[in-house]
């Protein structure tokens, strides 16, 4: 009699299904840089693809913050209060402040990231870490800007690069650069700001008659001249003076910059999210192998005749995409 009313339980419960509710997964979105928003974008849509509905079986609570202030602490803090099933953030910085406040309480996913920083470097070495992500090639990266920018302007030439000192993925990056430039006869004029005004202040300066000495400037991975009233301060002194500019992202090429070499910020923001689904269903971010960003380089052809510059046939043809 238990055999039968056993079996008849199973029968009913596999014509009706259980009733148990579907979980609904809760998932922070901490964009630290206004311009890799495109990230954002791509995760999400690759989300949907998954499976993932917002407002169904998933709910985003997204932060626009500047990267590495105070206000991004507090939301971190908020946010691991809140015990999410996952952070995505970026950049490095945005990754470093979740993963320290997270402490591993809470999986972290970083969209966009260098693991050159040591604090970085030495968390995904851990078997027991409670983080994963994409790395950007970040000195590499930069070492391309670098190589096209050379491309085009005299081989004797004055490069410019402001940066933030205290950002630390620009250590290792401004290392590889002096070497990088001390092979050439070109020559480096760097610009360390603490912050936009000071940097708003040095631009003011160059203006007066210093300008004249740049022949092209390169974007470092900061949160300086990455950021939006920091990219507009630079690109407008660009344009000012008619010097090109190798950008870090497609919206700098799009905007102003003659060449940009980045991550492709809506295919690493697809690839994160297939990291995503792979925690939201149990497998700990330990046993996720980090991954690299896809990279492009934008020409911004346009641009360049507006600087009475023109572009080689080399780098036309290295280009993911030419803008007219």
């Amino acid at each position: 009699m238990i055999k039968k009313l056993f079996y008849c339980i199973m029968i009913f419960t596999a014509l009706t299904g259980c009733h148990k509710e579907k979980k609904i997964y809760n998932v922070a979105i901490i964009n630290g840089i206004e311009s890799f928003k495109g990230l954002t974008v791509g995760f999400k849509e690759k989300m949907k693809e998954l499976g993932y509905e917002e407002g169904k079986n998933i709910n985003y609570i997204e932060y626009d913050v500047k990267s590495g202030s105070a206000e991004e602490k507090k939301i971190l803090e908020d946010i691991v209060k809140q015990k999410p099933d996952l952070i995505f953030t970026y950049p490095t910085g945005s990754a470093i402040a979740a993963m320290d406040i997270a402490d591993k309480s809470v999986p972290v996913l970083f969209g966009l990231a260098s693991v050159e920083p040591a604090k970085l470097n030495e968390a995904i070495k851990d078997p027991n870490r409670n983080i994963a992500g994409l790395r950007a090639p970040s000195t590499g990266a930069v070492l391309k800007r670098l190589e096209y920018l050379l491309e085009i302007i005299p081989p004797e030439g004055n490069v410019y690069a402001a940066y933030n000192p205290d950002y630390q993925p620009n250590i290792p990056t401004l290392k590889e650069i002096r070497k990088l430039i001390n092979k050439t006869k070109v020559k480096l004029i760097e610009d360390p700001c603490k912050n936009e005004d000071e940097f708003k202040s040095n631009l003011t300066s160059l203006d007066r008659g210093d300008w004249k000495k740049i022949n092209g400037i390169i974007i470092l991975p900061d949160d300086l001249t990455q950021g939006p009233s920091g990219w507009k301060l630079i690109r407008d002194f660009s344009i000012r003076h008619k010097i090109p500019i190798s950008g870090g992202t497609k919206e700098h090429a799009e905007t102003g910059a003659i060449l940009g070499y980045a991550a492709d910020f809506f295919k690493t923001g697809k690839l994160a999210a297939l990291m995503a689904d792979k925690i939201l269903k149990g497998v700990k971010p330990a046993k996720i192998p980090l991954a690299t960003s896809s990279m492009a380089l934008y020409v911004n052809v346009r641009q360049a005749k507006e600087f009475g510059i023109t572009i080689p046939e080399k780098l036309l043809n290295l280009a993911t995409q030419i803008i007219n």
